[in-house]
C-alpha cells in the first residue's frame, strides 16, 4: 500500500497497542491491517489473505484505524429494524391486554390501530403478529 499518511509512526505504535490489548479478534485484524504495510512490503490482496477478510475490507479496516474508529461487534446483529425496545414493547403489551381483557385471545387489528397511534406511523401487520408472538404469556 503506497499510500503514506503523514502521521505514520504514530499510527503504527497505536496499531501495536491495539494488537496488544485487542478485546476481540475483529480489533486484532484491523491493526494486522494498519501494521502489515507499514513493517512488510505487502500489499492489500497479501494482507487479505493472511488476515482472513476481503481485499476491499482491508481498506475499510485502515481507514477506520487511521480516523480512530475500532471494529467492535456492535456493527452486526441485534434488533436494528425495530419499532420499539423489547422492554417498551412488553410494556405496551402489558397495558393493552389488561384494557382488553374482555376475551382469551388478542384482536390483532386493534392492537395494530393502538400500536400506530402510539407510534405516531403506520406499522405493518406482520410487525403486529411478531410481537404478539414474542410477548405470548
Amino acid at each position: 500500500m503506497s499510500n503514506i499518511h503523514k502521521n505514520t509512526e504514530a499510527i503504527k505504535i497505536a496499531a501495536y497497542k491495539v494488537i496488544k490489548n485487542a478485546k476481540t479478534i475483529q480489533q486484532f485484524r484491523q491493526a494486522l491491517a494498519v501494521v502489515l504495510p507499514l513493517d512488510t512490503d505487502m500489499d492489500a490482496e497479501q494482507i487479505s489473505r493472511t488476515i482472513g477478510v476481503s481485499k476491499n475490507w482491508v481498506s475499510q479496516l485502515r481507514g477506520k484505524f487511521i480516523r480512530g474508529q475500532l471494529v467492535s461487534r456492535s456493527e452486526k446483529g441485534g434488533r436494528r429494524n425495530q419499532i420499539m425496545t423489547l422492554q417498551e414493547e412488553q410494556t405496551f403489551m402489558r397495558s393493552y391486554l389488561l384494557h382488553v381483557q374482555a376475551g382469551p385471545k388478542v384482536n390483532a387489528k386493534t392492537l395494530k390501530l393502538e400500536l400506530e397511534k402510539i407510534l405516531g406511523r403506520k406499522v405493518s401487520q406482520a410487525s403486529v403478529y411478531n410481537m404478539i408472538n414474542r410477548n405470548k404469556t
